[in-house]
């Protein structure tokens, strides 16, 4: 995978050394699920890259358009891109208190989810019904099952990470 970082961390060698840290879990699970997926899925193709968002950037380019600092972790399907933020990590523990490399491997998970779901056409057929959608509330279902989708791989990955750290 492609992963971006600050080119800076020799002036700010603490926060740096927590997003190296964190940068090198985000590889290392990124590379578990790949090997998970391609078993899972024939044809399967790694998204095209995993960006991690810039700390002090109050907004980033991606081809769904300009995701501003506070969007958090999320997949671009037109660029078939996972951009992932350093700072939700760290806002899972101290606001929420439910951080830790668990967490994030859960998150990171999730969004690989959605490069699937857009490889099997699932991503692509829910829009559509989105679109023909006629009520509000139809939307906002076909929305929840997306994210339901995202989760049920969640938790097929969570499986699998859990079975391979037992074998090793």
């Amino acid at each position: 995978h492609l992963i971006e970082i600050r080119r800076d961390l020799h002036r700010h060698p603490e926060p740096a050394w927590r997003e190296f840290y964190t940068t090198c879990r985000i590889v290392a699970t990124s590379n578990s699920l790949d090997k998970v997926w391609a078993t899972l899925v024939r044809g399967y193709k790694k998204p095209s890259a995993l960006k991690i968002m810039p700390t002090d950037a109050a907004a980033i380019n991606t081809g769904c358009g300009v995701a501003g600092a506070d969007t958090g972790p999320f997949y671009c399907p037109a660029d078939q891109q996972v951009y992932l933020d350093v700072t939700f990590f760290e806002e899972l523990t101290s606001r929420f208190g439910g951080g830790g490399d668990f967490a994030q491997a859960y998150v990171i998970a999730h969004e690989v989810g959605h490069h699937v779901q857009k490889l099997l056409g699932i991503e692509q057929k829910m829009r559509q019904m989105q679109q023909h959608a006629r009520i509000l509330a139809d939307r906002v279902q076909h929305h929840r099952v997306i994210e339901l989708g995202g989760h049920l791989a969640d938790n097929v990955d969570a499986l699998r990470l859990q079975l391979f750290q037992v074998r090793q």
